[in-house]
């Protein structure tokens, strides 16, 4: 592929360490990357071509758009990712009527703006680099919240090791406490509020303590800090420090005995196993423990809250610091190693850059691929007569119509393995009509009845199997609903042979009362039990109840599910977020018209407006 990194840089921020790190591992995996922003200061892999994106004036807009689009054109370019407001609105406009797609990471909040609610200017795919950014932007500008995936930043462990081979013992030296970030915006202020309030009555009261300020240049700061900065200099040169703007933050670091800051500092402050307090643009946290990393990292560590605009607590700061001056030796007993752990799980850089990949493909298929492709979701194929207080099933003859009238009306059925096919062969024509059709929990009926109806039409469909060798539907046993019989092993391998197996999970259980822990297992356990049944990959998961939460999305990602379906919610499109699709109810008394009209485009909307979801 051959990807633009769309930036407006005019200081260093962790949305150009961001950018610079992946086009550096795109690069190692064989793409061609360049780099178009108004500055960059870190070493990169990628060409840097000069481009004043963060000019605001519409003379400079329109100039930078047409020069983009020359070179979209010129170099053969796929996709455009931009990284800023100011560059999401240059790539939108740049990318407009071309075959080049558009993706957008949000690597802070929105400023407010009517456009913004009216059409979506952030192109094919939105990404955000945590939690919060996403729920800000699905309030404030309405946006639902499946058309925006998560991916975090993530950490260069090879570099950061090849710097700082081993954490730094405890030396004999004073205790040293890092303010670590830029200068400039809302954390600039917050450093300049400890600078001018609390730092010198800290250094008075613990004398054989370093303070010190790193990150940004002193220019940022109002002239009264920048004065008061330099009597501090002078009047504690043993205690207090203003580094200024650095080109590696690794050895500050790793020299710390205590950092205090947010997003990428503090990502790779716990990677160096340093003990960690999470202050950003909008909120201070604390020190990060176990218990609170997951929140601390929704927020990007500090940097963003959702439901306000600025909320750093300085007193609880000021109340947390002195307890641990106090008693300094607590910071021995941190768990540092634990936290390295969940940081280089949490942030890895190998499933991270995998899901950009997976997203550029994606948003390059939905640039030739517009329509949504519509998934029916069947139960069971039963004989007339039947009654269950769940309306999840269809007759025999019922469904043969359904499959006729797909059939006429010049359907063609895929499978999951098909789609990745077509992703990945962009010159293969795609059927004018898709459908996938789909069925849950594995019933003997399925393979009794279903399967030679398929057969009979030349139809191919998904079925979603349980893991654990179970009998009948034991889970519908407390509703009075017949008891089926499921799958035997044999006509599993038999179903197998013709038709795309997908996993259920292992005991039909619901993922929202799972652990990390057993949602973990679930994914993943039940994709390797099934793929060494079946001896092929397992590409998607349906969730059990069409219950599951972000957490469930990210950990069937994790799992290698390259797709995971729902009932009726998810995605507008399913290239928008492909492990959180929508799936069409199919009950006993939808006929042939019914399918027509829940196959038709129109419904996918209807449903996905009137839900928000």
């Amino acid at each position: 592929m051959r990807v633009v990194h769309l930036l407006s840089q005019v200081e260093l921020t962790g949305a150009e360490v961001y950018a610079v790190d992946l086009t550096d591992e795109l690069i190692k995996r064989g793409h061609s990357c360049y780099i178009v922003s108004d500055k960059i200061h870190k070493r990169m892999k990628a060409t840097f071509i000069p481009l004043p994106i963060h000019n605001a004036s519409f003379a400079r807009r329109l100039r930078s758009i047409v020069f983009l689009r020359r070179f979209i054109k010129n170099n053969n370019i796929d996709t455009i990712h931009a990284h800023s407001r100011a560059a999401v609105r240059i790539g939108f406009w740049a990318t407009r009527f071309s075959r080049c797609s558009l993706v957008s990471t949000l690597h802070g909040k929105q400023h407010y703006s009517y456009s913004k609610k009216l059409f979506n200017i952030y192109g094919e795919n939105i990404l955000a680099v945590c939690e919060n950014i996403k729920k800000h932007f699905v309030q404030q500008f309405g946006f639902h919240d499946a058309q925006i995936q998560i991916a975090h930043n993530f950490l260069n462990t090879e570099y950061i090791d090849s710097l700082i081979p081993s954490p730094l013992p405890r030396a004999d030296r004073p205790l040293t406490i890092s303010f670590l970030g830029r200068t400039s915006g809302p954390k600039g202020l917050n450093w300049a509020n400890i600078i001018n309030s609390y730092v010198e009555s800290w250094m008075k009261s613990n004398p054989n303590m370093i303070f010190q300020f790193g990150g940004g240049e002193i220019s940022f700061f109002s002239d009264a800090t920048q004065q008061n900065i330099k009597r501090l200099t002078l009047a504690y040169p043993n205690q207090f420090k203003f580094l200024g703007k650095l080109d590696n933050l690794f050895h500050t670091i790793a020299s710390s005995d205590l950092v205090f800051g947010s997003g990428r500092i503090a990502i790779e402050s716990l990677y160096l196993q340093k003990p960690t307090m999470a202050i950003g643009e909008e909120l201070y946290l604390g020190l990060i423990t176990p218990e609170n990393f997951s929140q601390c990292a929704e927020s990007n560590f500090g940097d963003i809250d959702y439901q306000t605009k600025y909320a750093v607590n300085f007193e609880a700061l000021k109340s947390e610091l002195e307890t641990i001056l106090n008693q300094p030796e607590q910071l021995n007993n941190h768990p540092i190693a634990k936290l390295k752990e969940r940081a280089t799980g949490y942030f890895n850089r190998q499933y991270e850059v995998d899901q950009i990949v997976d997203v550029y493909g994606w948003a390059q298929f939905k640039r030739r691929v517009k329509k949504n492709i519509p998934i029916l979701m069947y139960h069971q194929i039963v004989e007339p007569g039947f009654e269950s207080p769940h309306k999840i099933y269809v007759t025999e003859s019922r469904f043969d119509e359904h499959m006729s009238y797909l059939k006429n009306a010049g359907f063609e059925t895929l499978t999951f393995k098909d789609l990745l096919d077509y992703k990945s062969n962009p010159s293969r024509p795609f059927p004018k009509h898709p459908v996938i059709v789909s069925f849950d929990d594995g019933y003997e009926n399925n393979y009794t009845k279903a399967l030679p109806i398929l057969k009979k039409h030349g139809m191919k469909a998904v079925f979603y199997l349980l893991t654990s060798p179970h009998s009948h539907n034991f889970w519908d046993a407390d509703s009075k609903a017949p008891q089926l019989k499921l799958m035997s092993p044999d006509q599993r391998q038999a179903l197998a042979q013709d038709m795309e197996i997908g996993s259920h999970g292992f005991d039909h259980k619901k993922l929202s009362q799972m652990s990390q822990e057993q949602a973990v297992l679930e994914f993943e356990s039940s994709k390797s039990a099934l793929e060494k049944e079946f001896g092929s990959p397992i590409l998607s998961y349906a969730y059990t109840y069409g219950d599951r939460t972000d957490r469930d999305i990210q950990l069937a990602k994790r799992a290698g599910y390259a797709f995971a379906v729902n009932t009726t919610r998810g995605v507008l499109h399913f290239t928008d977020n492909p492990h959180n699709l929508f799936r069409v109810s199919i009950f006993p008394t939808d006929t042939a018209n019914d399918l027509k009209r829940k196959t038709k485009p129109w419904y996918r909307r209807y449903y996905y407006f009137k839900r928000k979801e």
